[in-house]
């Protein structure tokens, strides 16, 4: 009896242990814990320092369809355009945006539309110190995206994406019905050019 009892003893010792092991190594950040990225929120017409660049969101508008400028081809979807109209600044030196997209509450992200080229976008424009520029950037998105936010940030590389990085997050603060009344307005809506502003 006594052999039988050290056994189930032994086995509760080992199985207590595997448990405990179980749980610290559950209980150790991941590396998409430590590495996430550093959101700093802000409003509309809030700016918001990220690494080199100020960010502020002065507007938001929408549209069904978009007309390009370059060669006047109305660009249709099957989502809604959300057009962002933005300040952007550099703050000590040259630099660029190199992550620009919208997410929404389920956290899908939008990346700025690539289907033409934009005045106002990811990596097209340097930013020179002193000199903001305004203008606006338009992101495809689907019908059912609530909770918009925009999120932008100095560098991004595919491969290390937004780990370590600050990035602006940007709430959108669009009104219940606007994405069913853009998605219902047939008339194009086309960028507004790019300018500095002083």
């Amino acid at each position: 009896m006594r052999q039988f009892l050290r056994a189930v003893s032994a086995v509760v010792v080992v199985l207590a242990t595997l448990v405990a092991g179980e749980a610290i190594i559950r209980a150790r950040p991941s590396l998409g814990d430590v590495a996430a990225p550093f959101p700093i929120e802000a409003e509309p017409s809030q700016p918001v320092t990220v690494d080199g660049v100020t960010v502020t969101v002065l507007g938001v508008r929408g549209a069904a369809t978009l007309r390009r400028t370059t060669d006047q081809k109305v660009i249709d979807t099957s989502g809604v355009w959300v057009i962002v109209r933005l300040r952007l600044e550099a703050v000590t030196e040259t630099t660029d945006i190199g992550y620009l997209a919208l997410t929404d509450a389920r956290d899908r992200s939008f990346r700025v539309s690539d289907r033409f080229r934009q005045p106002l976008g990811e990596g097209i424009r340097s930013l020179q110190p002193g000199l903001p520029v305004e203008g606006e950037a338009a992101f495809e998105v689907p019908r059912d995206a609530v909770g918009l936010r925009l999120r932008a940030t100095e560098t991004f590389t595919e491969v290390f994406e937004l780990t370590l990085k600050s990035v602006a997050d940007i709430d959108l603060r669009i009104p219940a019905g606007s994405v069913e009344r853009w998605a219902a307005d047939s008339t194009p809506a086309e960028l507004a050019d790019v300018r500095f502003v002083g």
